[in-house]
């Protein structure tokens, strides 16, 4: 689930995939639908801090791509996050859920 930067969190587009590995390093990488991404954060208790992305630069159709923008735009909007039974979500200042991510099984 991806928040769409208008107060709306949206399911994924059919047949994409967005990945995040948090490393214990500070790195962030993963697949943002279309393109790898790089970045680094920095977590503190319940808070986090994403610095913005570089990516690759392949193109894709437009619903995929608008995902990968709102996603990327997402995790620099991140300053919380809760892990809880598998699943790791990212929320803003005010709360409102950005990003959430399910742990593979």
């Amino acid at each position: 689930m991806v928040s769409n930067g208008k107060s709306a969190v949206t399911s994924l587009v059919n047949h994409t995939h967005i990945t995040a590995t948090f490393g214990t390093d500070g790195s962030l990488t993963g697949n943002a639908t279309c393109n790898r991404y790089t970045t680094t954060y920095k977590a503190d208790g319940d808070t986090i801090t994403i610095a913005r992305p570089a990516t690759t630069r392949e193109r894709c159709p437009a619903p995929a791509m608008t995902q990968e923008g709102n996603y990327l735009a997402a995790l620099e909007r991140a300053t919380r996050y809760r892990v809880n039974e598998g699943k790791l979500e990212l929320r803003d200042d005010k709360g409102a859920l950005q990003v959430s991510f399910q742990a593979p099984k």
